[in-house]
């Protein structure tokens, strides 16, 4: 049977007229009309500078089909009238269908990013990246196409005899029917669609949402939730989405606790797959951006720089390292990334962190501070109360007055940055701290996680490690160098040992491996306090780090 456009047209128009205001995020920018190219399913033409539009756009997976794509020789044969008609047999299943279905809806315009943006204009596509978060969140609906692995799937249920009936209910006594039914996400989380970094940024800011998915049609917006085999109830659901943890992250783009949100986001995205692993920035621009907007201070590599230290201790399982992005981010690496967060950020900071970071201006070639105190650097309003945390803190030496180090300087040295470090396609940090050395014992190689061991052999702190299978380092080197980041009150949260006593006190810690000069991140662990004093020679050493 084919799924009824007409009710899911009635579907959005309910959001739109009952609770536009609850279902719309709140967003300062608008898409600017020349940036936006639109598929006329009424002239059956690609449209460019209309102005305020009311259209579709379409998320879906574009696969490894060849794709027909708008492109600087055929973009002036598609702006003709009629030109989408007589390119019809060329163009991929899912966008006929998604054509179709906003024709039947009675919406004129729909956007598909492989004939609205150049795919041959690198510029073009850069343009439209930029702004690819206001046009799904300005979208009147977004159709996901989640049926498939490739853009030739369809939006099964729109065509006649392209998915076959299935009893809505069984009767399982005389008289007595009973029916199963799967909410939308049981579905997407078994779809190819799911999987894809790239449509993570496009489902969380859409508005209102058309689903494809499993055979079926669902929508969904921010206060309802509808299905083609189910009685239409369009008052507000008693059954939201955002009632149950494991979907509670889509409301996280809200950003009612902005920092918060934002690391809830990043487990969720990057459990997902790129086909380039160096577009992981590129396919959250515009989360990123909202996040930046919201806090008032810039990002760094998809860091806050006014939580710099927190967004620092990331950890995951088995991760693998990615090339051309900085080991010190969770960009930097393949894999679930978590990021343990504290609600009382400006405390926490206050409390316990010591670090000035300072970063390598590609530009300028000269060392920028992360964050300003003087609230010269725009990264640090002066004006914001709610980003003083690095303001009240108090130096190293009352913060940790057991470790005997000398903690000057904290301003860059005058050695000069390595040589390679301008060839770096990220800025590098500089920055000082306290070095310590200490055996890795008690490895577990499916966990990528070690036990510390000090000079007498004791266990005193833990590590999960990063990228064990890909480097041989961890198997060529008996000690290891680890930095003290800040203070922690637990273990790893991936790592626990029963040795540690529950009231131990610890250090966070990263271990590092050099080369030429620079360093990168091998593993996040914590220490105890007390062990600090009984690491390796040369023992607790005050020391500039360069970590890339």
């Amino acid at each position: 049977s084919v799924f009824d456009a007409e009710r899911a047209r009635k579907w959005a128009e309910h959001c739109e007229t009952n609770h536009s205001e609850h279902c719309s995020i709140r967003s300062s920018r608008r898409v600017a009309p020349q940036m936006l190219r639109l598929i006329d399913v009424v002239d059956n033409t690609i449209a460019e500078g209309v102005e305020s539009p009311k259209y579709v756009a379409l998320s879906y997976v574009w696969g490894t089909v060849p794709n027909f794509r708008l492109t600087s020789a055929n973009k002036a044969r598609l702006m003709r009238p009629g030109a989408i008609n007589d390119a019809w047999a060329h163009l991929p299943m899912t966008i006929q269908d998604a054509i179709t279905t906003t024709r039947k809806m009675g919406v004129r315009y729909l956007w598909a990013d492989s004939l609205c943006l150049l795919q041959n204009d690198q510029e073009d596509l850069r343009q439209g990246v930029e702004v690819m978060d206001l046009i799904f969140e300005q979208s009147w609906l977004t159709i996901v196409g989640a049926c498939g692995h490739d853009a030739n799937a369809g939006l099964i249920g729109t065509s006649p005899g392209d998915r076959n009936p299935e009893p809505l209910a069984r009767e399982v006594r005389p008289g007595v029917f009973m029916g199963v039914y799967f909410d939308v996400d049981a579905y997407l989380r078994r779809s190819v669609y799911e999987s894809r970094a790239w449509t993570f940024q496009e489902h969380l800011l859409s508005r209102r949402i058309l689903y494809f998915v499993g055979g079926k049609v669902f929508f969904r917006c921010r206060r309802s939730e509808s299905c083609e085999t189910c009685e239409d109830d369009l008052t507000p659901s008693t059954r939201s989405r955002f009632q149950f943890v494991e979907e509670a992250y889509l409301n996280t783009i809200m950003l009612e606790i902005p920092l918060q949100d934002y690391a809830w986001m990043i487990p969720h995205y990057t459990k997902r797959s790129l086909t380039k692993e160096t577009d992981v920035l590129r396919a959250m621009a515009g989360i990123i951006r909202r996040v930046s907007d919201e806090v008032g201070y810039d990002m760094l590599q998809g860091i806050p720089a006014g939580a710099f230290d927190m967004f620092l201790l990331f950890h995951g399982t088995n991760l693998r390292r990615r090339v051309g992005l900085p080991s010190y981010s969770w960009t930097g690496w393949c894999g679930e990334v978590t990021i343990q967060t504290h609600r009382r950020v400006n405390r926490w900071l206050a409390q316990r962190t010591w670090i000035v970071w300072y970063h390598y201006d590609l530009a300028s070639r000269a060392a920028i501070l992360v964050w300003d105190l003087s609230g010269k650097h725009q990264s640090f309003p002066a004006h914001d109360r709610k980003a003083e945390g690095y303001r009240g803190r108090k130096p190293f030496r009352r913060r940790c007055p057991d470790i005997d180090v000398d903690p000057c300087p904290t301003t860059p040295s005058g050695e000069a940055w390595p040589g390679n470090t301008a060839q770096l396609s990220y800025p590098a940090l500089r920055f000082w701290t306290v070095s310590v050395w200490f055996r890795i014992d008690n490895l577990d190689v499916l966990l990528a996680t070690a036990k510390l061991i000090n000079a007498q052999g004791q266990v005193c702190g833990v590590v999960s490690l990063d990228g064990l299978e890909d480097s041989k380092f961890f198997e060529s080197e008996d000690l290891f160098e680890m930095i003290l980041l800040s203070i922690s009150d637990e273990l790893v949260p991936t790592v626990y040992d029963s040795r540690l006593e529950r009231e131990s006190k610890f250090y966070n810690v990263m271990l590092l491996e050099w080369s030429e000069g620079i360093a990168e991140r091998r593993g996040l662990g914590t220490i105890r306090q007390e062990d600090v004093k009984n690491g390796y020679a040369p023992g607790p050493t005050w020391k500039e780090i360069i970590l890339a």
